[in-house]
């Protein structure tokens, strides 16, 4: 109370002194606690909180924080009363101060700013610990377009957006692709924390078409587009009037495939294939005496690596030719071979025989008029001769014994010669014998070898040889008849 001053009085009065009660101002890291009964922790203490965050869908939440504040305080220790009085609190390092959530991408805090921690300083009490607090995040509700995508094209139609909390699976049953398309496979995805667009694959839906299952009326392929059937016929030729092989009918039935894209409407075709039948390559039929102009007709030409329809075949007739064979001329008289004339002869299969280029052998004559073709081979031309025979004019001869005719030929029996062929008449016999050929002028004359002149007496005797041996014929044949009636 300062430092007292005075004087004594004249009388025994009091003398009035000033005091008051002596005060230790304590403070942190000053105190007497043997004195006093004060230490630090009655004028410091820690306050601290906690904020967490939690978002849903298994994202990543932000860090927590942690705040932590110190207060301290003053006291004064009355040694008079010892009595403590303390000052109010006051904040010596740190805050417990507002803070902002912090931003999570599709997620809204539900408490977007934590507000300051609740510290009241004008109490002497210590105060109350800050309570921890707890931030959750909602996810955010976006819309967002759809987008189809088609080998990276955009392709337009179908739903067009759709609506949900970021983080959420997409129910895809709620979308419906573009007319003519499907997913691609089973989409999947949640919705992103912004508004992004959602891609979906989608493919164009393809009905595949057959002969057994055509779908005329989604897809406009008919019956007439898959199958084709293709013909050709090869016919034969064979001249001279010879009966021709039968002709060949050839059949192919192709058929084919196809897929018709519902998104762009367009038809596309597989290659042909061949379902039934076939145009193989056909051997012409033997015809004897006969070689055909294409001994192997080749298969038929089908490209079946178009996609176009196949042109129609083209039928084929095969010419057949005559064959040209040498054939041996057999002359026979009885169905006896004779020999000599000309040997063999060349033509073709079915041609008339010139009779006129054959020469019979010496002596002989054709019997009738001969016709014939060639054949079909090499087999032998056989031709019916008879001996050439001499007609003399009819004579008066006196009617002889037919035992005493004499042919006057040295060495010929009279008796064989009128025995040979008692039947033979005067007119009938001879009138036959009239029909054959007569002689040609290389048989009807005889020429010495070689003498340079003719030798007509030899000649004289061969005539007069000749008229008696028909002489003698005629009266035998006339006996005869004259007998037998």
């Amino acid at each position: 109370m300062g430092t007292p001053t005075g004087t004594f009085s004249t009388d025994s009065s009091d003398i009035i002194i000033l005091v008051a009660p002596t005060v230790d101002h304590l403070k942190t890291n000053d105190t007497d606690t043997s004195v006093t009964g004060v230490d630090d922790s009655a004028l410091t203490t820690t306050l601290t909180r906690t904020i967490t965050y939690t978002v849903s869908n298994g994202v990543t939440a932000p860090a927590s924080v942690t705040q932590t504040i110190t207060l301290t305080r003053e006291s004064d220790y009355n040694e008079a009363t010892k009595v403590v009085t303390y000052s109010n609190w006051k904040v010596a390092s740190g805050n417990v101060d507002a803070i902002s959530s912090p931003d999570v991408p599709g997620y809204t805090p539900v408490i977007k700013t934590v507000l300051a921690g609740n510290i009241d300083f004008s109490s002497k009490i210590v105060p109350v610990p800050l309570t921890n607090l707890n931030v959750p995040y909602l996810a955010n509700t976006n819309t967002h377009n759809i987008v189809f995508k088609y080998k990276e094209n955009t392709v337009p139609g179908g739903t067009t957006n759709i609506s949900g909390k970021t983080g959420d699976s997409i129910d895809f049953t709620q979308v419906t692709p573009p007319d003519g398309y499907h997913f691609l496979g089973t989409p999947t995805g949640t919705f992103s924390t912004d508004a992004s667009d959602i891609n979906i694959l989608v493919a164009p839906n393809v009905d595949h078409v057959t002969i057994n299952d055509p779908k005329t009326a989604t897809t406009g392929a008919t019956t007439t587009d898959l199958t084709t059937t293709l013909t050709r016929t090869i016919t034969y030729t064979v001249p001279n009037g010879v009966t021709a092989p039968t002709k060949v009918d050839q059949t192919v039935t192709l058929t084919r495939e196809a897929d018709y894209n519902e998104a762009t409407k367009v038809v596309t075709y597989s290659n042909w294939s061949v379902a039934s039948g076939n145009v193989n390559a056909i051997t012409s039929p033997d015809v004897p005496g006969y070689t055909p102009v294409v001994k192997n007709v080749l298969a038929g030409e089908i490209n079946l690596s178009t996609k176009n329809v196949p042109t129609a075949l083209t039928d084929l007739n095969v010419p057949y030719l005559a064959n040209t064979n040498a054939h041996n001329v057999v002359f026979t008289e009885d169905g006896n071979p004779i020999s000599g004339g000309t040997k063999s002869i060349t033509g073709k299969t079915g041609d008339p025989i010139d009779f006129t280029k054959i020469m019979p052998p010496d002596g002989y004559h054709f019997v009738g008029d001969p016709t014939g073709t060639f054949g079909t081979g090499d087999e032998d031309i056989v031709i019916k001769v008879e001996h050439n025979i001499v007609i003399l004019p009819e004579t008066e001869t006196p009617e002889t014994d037919e035992h005493d005719v004499s042919t006057g030929i040295p060495g010929v029996d009279d008796h064989e010669i009128a025995s040979e062929d008692p039947e033979i008449t005067e007119e009938s016999d001879l009138d036959s014998s009239k029909k054959l050929t007569n002689l040609s002028n290389s048989n009807s004359q005889s020429t010495l070898p070689q003498t340079g002149e003719e030798d007509g007496t030899a000649l004289n005797f061969l005539g007069i040889v000749s008229t008696l041996l028909a002489g003698s014929l005629i009266l035998f044949a006339t006996r005869r008849r004259k007998d037998k009636e």
